[in-house]
């Protein structure tokens, strides 16, 4: 077990911006509230200034969000990561977008419902 909390924190800033902020408080928590707050106030260009940094790597062939280094990856849960990863993205509004809403959101499309129908023999009917 780490002495220290997960940085977890410090993990979502630097996916987020590509930028280390090792300054950050930590409570072995995600605080994506706090994570984001801080990325929009200390991010040269602000919130903007980020989604033209996002938007030019994806275009550039670069990866998006970008890989932790070994430090800051330690004591994180992969289901957990991304969960925080996409919290703190939607909070933001930053990298590309699904294109279309969430199920949960709307009436299933015809490709949708299709697949709903179609469940496996063993599953009954």
């Amino acid at each position: 077990m780490p002495d220290q909390p997960v940085r977890w924190n410090a993990a979502l800033a630097y996916a987020i911006t590509g930028q280390r902020w090792d300054d950050l408080d930590e409570t072995g928590m995600p605080e994506l509230a706090t994570v984001a707050d801080e990325i929009g106030r200390r991010f040269a260009g602000g919130i903007a200034g980020l989604r033209h940094q996002i938007a030019a790597t994806v275009q550039e062939g670069g990866r998006w969000p970008y890989e932790l280094p070994a430090g800051l990856r330690e004591g994180l849960g992969a289901a957990q990561w991304l969960a925080a990863l996409a919290g703190v993205r939607e909070l933001l509004s930053v990298g590309p977008q699904p294109d279309r809403p969430v199920l949960s959101d709307r009436e299933p499309d015809a490709d949708e419902q299709r697949l709903l129908r179609d469940v496996p023999p063993h599953h009954g009917t």
